[in-house]
């Protein structure tokens, strides 16, 4: 006979969650969060939605109260318990519909809390349901609901908390049927404008988010941990101190009577103390040349505008495009903040500062001791960091933008720590130009409805806001006279490789050159020609083919050579534009988009060093372009077809009238039409479905790991060890089992560093030797695919070698 009901069973040293603890416990922190935020909705009182989100809370594990849920959680007969009777989810939100309906007398609101609910252990499923007859079997439901345990208490709970289910004894499952098949182009039948519709989509993820990560907190026993609480409130640093300080303890480097040095400061000065950083704009550009110190300029608006929102629940959240750029940026971060926290920061760094992408790890650092952590801690420390809990977040653009365009639970679990943020996008020229009407959309309803702050920051701004919806933090454009640093030469003619080498010859003139090539292939069979022809040189190949931790290591190695004056060449792709601090004297380019070419000459004479125009670049043509959008190559081409030359002080009125060029796209008005829907994930003609947005094009790429030398290799095997000790149960204790999961995770984590993406062509000389086959026949993204070392062609220089030797040798006698 049970008794009384719970949610989880016990685990570790953690009691038994009591379902009704559990209920209050994540209806509480939801309504917490929601009252802390700053909210202008037009479609909901901040009253009515605090209500809401509340009621959500407390029916959304409803479902676990029946006889068959109790038995599974209990394992007390769980195994004679069809798997059918014991989820929860459906019934919980079938409940919650007629419940928020009847209380609310509103069809959309109910049908928002059936779906946030239903779906709270999956992904967010398309509103349209007309058409899915295998929703739900009538007689499961009535079953489970004919057999509530405690039916008493429950009927007790909810009306103590103003909530009436006395429906369960009545549940009208025509009326519920005749509603869904009325479920087509529902949020238009329900909300005409477009403002609205975007507002009710970012509020089902708002909401969503909040359930998913409360619950999942509440369920893990970690919504009372205080390692994060009140890190948002907190003053992070002091910027103009901590430069204060640069200074004294490097006079020669900033002296101030470098005329560079008085520009950045006068930027610097000139963005801190423009008066229109205030709680009322929300969204800013900061369109300012590279080198003039954007970084620290940016974190210090961050801080400036955190300082008059005062508020103590909003979070800056720092984005850029690159992984291979992240580290660099965060070191800088990271200094900023250990100088203004000190001991602070060293008791909680995750607390004030956090990493995250697909490489990063995920521990919050110090918050168990290693000795005992468990792999529940693990999983603990991963929910925290993937729900972005800490005070300054450090993320790419794809981590951010598949978190507001998203229908995936796991991204969405952070979106309600997005709402109320300061958004920072450096970089955000990489944004494809075919999504700026959806960002444009998106964002204004993101800023204005639910007070997000954002910043878009670049050298070359991209037409995404105009000047009546957005602050520009840097109008005094007579700054681009100190750094007018590059001169480009520009040649439209073809060539081919055996011209270009005569080119370099007779344009090279100092002791360091930067190539930047469209295609890996093209940049290896530079770096091959060059660094035989210029031996007296170190010369470098920076690609994709190199694993990232060798891309890292690299770019360390270039940044020492060039301090030290030492005669270097690197050859690169276009992943070298975006914010990689290096300063190059002269940069050849093939023909790219116009951002891309003014991207890379922000590393031609980065720190004019050179002096006025000091820097030379030359543009050329392989005609080898298809990897970028047609239209961006024409417009470049006919914005620069009568010029031979061009200066840094041409980029603004350039990029002006590039990005002119560029109308709604169809990607945009595809997906925005989706999110006007709520369809989340069903493809229609007229429509991409939510769950498609990708920010970068989807290549028909494998995934693969291979491991440089035999040391590297051991950690797959560590991996295969590690996985069939946990399948075997070949552990002694439980001790020894936590400590086998978390390795297998950290693992995980260690092998991305092995891990590229290449094209079917250039596995073909591999056939037979990418392990394990067999996988690689059944699922070309199997996660762990590996080329052994002994099988492997690596050039630590060049990275993978898709070409076998015999295939080179074949080739230099063609």
């Amino acid at each position: 006979m049970i008794s009384y009901l719970i949610s989880h069973p016990k685990d570790d040293n953690k009691e038994e969650k009591l379902l009704f603890d559990h209920l209050s416990n994540v209806a509480r922190d939801c309504k917490q969060k929601v009252l802390s935020d700053a909210l202008n909705l037009k479609l909901i009182t901040r009253e009515k939605l605090t209500d809401l989100v509340y009621d959500i809370g407390l029916l959304h594990d409803f479902g676990k109260s029946t006889i068959y849920f109790q038995k599974y959680i209990r394992d007390t007969q769980s195994s004679l318990v069809p798997e059918k009777y014991k989820q929860h989810s459906f019934i919980s939100a079938l409940i919650s519909f007629f419940t928020i309906r009847a209380k609310y007398q509103n069809d959309l609101w109910a049908y928002l809390a059936f779906h946030i609910i239903f779906r709270h252990h999956g992904d967010l499923i398309d509103f349209d349901l007309a058409q899915d007859e295998k929703l739900y079997s009538k007689n499961i439901v009535r079953q489970q609901l004919d057999n509530i345990c405690c039916k008493d208490q429950v009927v007790d709970f909810y009306k103590d908390n103003d909530l009436d289910i006395d429906i369960i004894e009545d549940i009208d499952f025509e009326e519920f049927e005749e509603f869904l098949e009325d479920t087509d182009f529902f949020i238009s039948k329900n909300i005409d404008k477009e403002d609205e519709q975007i507002e009710f989509f970012l509020i089902a993820s708002y909401l969503f988010s909040l359930l998913i990560e409360k619950d999942k907190a509440d369920a893990s026993r970690i919504n009372e941990d205080s390692y994060f609480k009140g890190s948002a409130g907190e003053i992070l640093c002091d910027v103009p101190d901590y430069i204060n300080y640069l200074k004294k303890q490097n006079p020669i480097k900033f002296d101030p009577g470098n005329k560079v040095n008085r520009v950045r400061s006068e930027f610097f000065r000139n963005v801190i103390e423009n008066e229109k950083i205030h709680p009322d704009n929300h969204i800013y550009t900061l369109t300012a040349p590279t080198g003039i110190g954007k970084t620290l300029t940016c974190l210090a608006f961050a801080t400036a505008l955190k300082n008059k929102i005062n508020r103590n629940n909003t979070n800056i959240i720092y984005c850029l495009p690159f992984t291979s750029i992240i580290d660099q940026n965060y070191d800088v971060f990271e200094d900023v903040l250990k100088y203004k926290l000190k001991n602070k920061y060293e008791k909680r760094p995750t607390r004030y500062l956090l990493k995250h992408h697909h490489l990063s790890s995920k521990e919050v650092v110090n918050r168990t001791l290693h000795e005992n952590q468990k792999y529940t801690d693990y999983l603990e420390d991963k929910l925290f960091v993937e729900s972005w809990q800490s005070a300054l977040i450090v993320t790419t653009f794809v981590q951010l933008f598949h978190s507001i365009f998203s229908n995936k639970n796991k991204n969405l679990k952070k979106f309600h720590n997005i709402v109320n943020s300061i958004i920072i996008l450096d970089e955000v020229q990489n944004v494809d130009p075919d999504y700026y009407f959806l960002v444009n959309r998106i964002f204004k309803i993101l800023a204005g409805r639910f007070n997000t702050y954002f910043l878009l920051m670049t050298a070359t701004q991209p037409f995404i806001f105009n000047t009546k919806d957005s602050v520009e933090l840097n109008p005094n454009e007579t700054i681009n006279e100190v750094f007018n640093r590059t001169e480009i030469s520009v040649s439209l003619n073809k060539i081919d490789s055996e011209k270009f080498i005569g080119i370099f010859s007779q344009k090279y003139r100092v002791k360091n050159a930067l190539v930047v090539m469209n295609t890996k292939s093209k940049a290896v069979e530079l770096y091959e020609k060059l660094k035989e022809i210029y031996s007296d040189h170190t010369v470098y190949c920076l690609t994709n083919y190199l694993i990232p931790k060798d891309k890292k290591e690299m770019i360390k190695k270039v940044r020492e050579q060039l301090n030290l004056n030492k005669k270097i060449i690197l050859v690169s792709t276009q992943l070298i534009e975006a914010g990689v601090d290096l300063s190059f004297h002269d940069v050849f380019r093939d023909f790219a988009p116009l951002d891309s070419i003014i991207q890379v000459a922000g590393r031609c004479n980065r720190n004019s060093e050179f002096g006025v125009l000091g820097g030379k670049m030359y543009l050329v043509n392989f005609d080898n372009h298809s990897i970028y959008d047609k239209k961006s190559i024409l417009t470049t081409e006919r914005l620069l077809i009568d010029k031979q030359k061009i200066t840094s002080n041409d980029f603004y009125n350039l990029s002006r009238g590039y990005y002119q060029c560029f109308e709604p796209g169809r990607k945009s008005k595809n997906l925005l039409s989706a999110i006007r829907e709520l369809n989340f994930d069903t493809p229609r003609n007229d429509q991409i479905p939510v769950s498609d947005f990708t920010l970068i094009p989807q290549t028909a790429q494998i995934n693969i790991h291979i491991f440089p030398d035999l040391n590297d290799q051991k950690i797959i095997n560590k991996l295969f060890d590690t996985k069939q000790k946990l399948l075997t149960k070949t552990y002694h204790s439980d001790k020894e089992k936590d400590d086998l999961r978390i390795r297998l995770e950290q693992i995980k984590v260690e092998l991305k560093q092995f891990q590229i993406s290449l094209y079917e062509n250039d596995l073909k000389s591999y056939k037979g030797l990418i392990k394990p086959e067999e996988e690689y026949k059944k699922n070309k993204y199997y996660p762990y695919l590996f080329i052994e070392h002994q099988n492997l062609k690596y050039d630590s220089n060049i990275g993978f070698r898709p070409k076998n030797i015999e295939e080179e040798i074949e080739d230099n006698f063609i």
